[in-house]
């Protein structure tokens, strides 16, 4: 199994797991503004940059000089951020359709669907967008355009008693952003134990489903800013759909820890599981986790003793035999020996890593 969060500036038998959560999550504030119309284009220019600058996707809104006076700065901020939602849906369900790694640690993927556009809304006195048009098509897919063109048609803005059409643009951008933690030995050993977890859980998947040998599975997750996948995709061209969809499901189950200033991570990672001729199913992980598994078993058992030696109800001292005979301490509905396990296990993959385990429960 190898695992890797891509640094950032499907094949044909691909499973994906769409979004589903929503995007409002981890989206903050939706960055907005309603800039003076009145000065010129320049200025409203700058504006937009900043803003780009300033985060790697968002949305501003902004109306004509005529309409500036007719809507709610408040009530334009939260259309904004309605539509930042929406078009960020946009994003990661086609970015987990055509992002694909490279292996150029410049540039680690083709087919990130990103850019910066800027459409222009007619609304009607009730509200309703009457008519859409463009005004700068910036995207390198043209599908998140008409995606996000839906989403603002679709849009109710506050009615108004001028009984005349307004017009307000749209700029929406996008982008990776920056990429946190990449070199960070915790973060690494974290993201490897996730997907460590995935493959061991995703072989109910495989079993029944596969002749017996050796199969390697390649994933790429995108997690949002409060840690939880947004999408996932499997690609593997000797598995039948269901299968690669039960994967792909499995693998949404992905956690990282938050990280408030990012917008998409995107995680990629390889399986490998050896089917048995009697059916049985191995992932490539399997001895490593065993191991970290015990690590984690010993480390909650000393802990236990401390409390216990903390509260005055230590072991016994007494130097018979019986004494010395390996105590039980149960935990967990497990009784774990806390003699004959090791207190910190050596990871196989890395001589002397301790692991430090972020997040909560895991939702099987």
């Amino acid at each position: 199994m190898r695992l890797e969060q891509t640094r950032t500036g499907g094949s044909a038998a691909a499973a994906i797991v769409r979004v589903g959560v929503a995007l409002s999550t981890f989206l903050s504030a939706a960055a907005c503004d309603r800039p003076d119309r009145s000065v010129s284009p320049m200025r409203e220019e700058r504006t937009v940059k900043t803003a780009v600058r300033s985060s790697s996707e968002g949305v501003i809104l902004l109306p004509a000089k005529k309409s500036e006076v007719v809507y709610e700065l408040r009530r334009l901020n939260e259309i904004a951020l309605a539509l930042r939602v929406a078009a960020a849906k946009c994003f990661v369900a086609r970015a987990i359709e055509t992002m694909e790694p490279t292996g150029d640690p410049d540039q680690p993927f083709a087919g990130v669907p990103e850019g910066q556009a800027k459409l222009r809304a007619r609304v009607s006195p009730d509200g309703q967008v009457l008519r859409t048009e463009w005004l700068d098509e910036g995207f390198s897919d043209p599908r998140i355009l008409s995606c996000v063109e839906r989403a603002v048609q679709v849009q109710t803005f506050p009615p108004q008693s001028t009984n005349m059409n307004q017009f307000i643009d749209v700029v929406y951008w996008a982008s990776l952003g920056i990429q946190p933690d990449l070199d960070d030995p915790a973060a690494v050993a974290l993201r490897r134990r996730e997907v460590a977890e995935v493959e061991d859980r995703a072989r109910g998947c495989l079993k029944g489903t596969l002749a017996a040998g050796h199969y390697v599975a390649r994933g790429l997750n995108l997690v949002g800013a409060d840690g939880v996948s947004l999408g996932s995709r499997i690609d593997q061209n000797q598995w039948s759909d269901d299968t690669r969809a039960c994967v792909a499901r499995v693998l949404r189950d992905l956690r990282l820890p938050p990280a408030e200033d990012t917008f998409v991570r995107p995680v990629t990672s390889t399986m490998n599981f050896d089917v048995s001729s009697d059916g049985t199913v191995a992932g490539g992980e399997g001895e490593w986790l065993r191991l970290v598994r015990l690590e984690e078993m010993a480390e909650r058992a000393q802990k236990r003793a401390e409390l216990l030696d903390d509260e005055g109800e230590g072991p016994p001292t007494d130097p018979s035999p019986r004494a010395e005979a390996p105590a039980l301490i149960e935990d967990e509905d497990e009784r774990v020996p806390t003699t004959g396990v090791p207190s910190t296990i050596v990871d196989p993959g890395q001589a002397g890593l301790k692991l430090e385990l972020l997040g909560g429960p895991r939702t099987p």
